[in-house]
């Protein structure tokens, strides 16, 4: 999924506008796109079938708590991983829930 982003002419929408947009009839090649702020989580029954690629990747700092035996084991075996692993920001595609997080229209859909 590539295309061309915006590079000017944004506007903001007001509320009775966002409330009357049907995103689901937004053309994904049409002359204008959108981008939404948005707060989402992945529904229990969702997570199995999502597994293997969760939505919404986040930056963000991992915890040693948040691994397994095995993969702490892997890091261990890296030289000098160890001390960087923990204190840098990751990619990372979990299931938490996410707040203010933005995303085309098109992967809104």
């Amino acid at each position: 999924m590539a295309g061309p982003l915006a590079t000017g002419s944004y506007t903001w929408l007001d509320e009775k506008t966002i409330s009357e947009l049907d995103i689901l009839n937004i053309p994904d090649e049409g002359e204008y796109g959108f981008m939404f702020e948005v707060d989402c989580h992945t529904p229990r029954n969702k997570m199995d079938e999502l597994n293997e690629m969760p939505l919404c990747v986040n930056k963000r700092l991992v915890s040693p708590s948040e691994l397994s035996k095995e993969q702490i084991d892997i890091i261990n075996s890296i030289p000098n991983f160890k001390d960087s692993c923990f204190n840098e920001e990751w990619l990372i595609l979990d299931f938490k829930p996410k707040k203010n997080y933005l995303l085309l229209h098109s992967t809104l859909k």
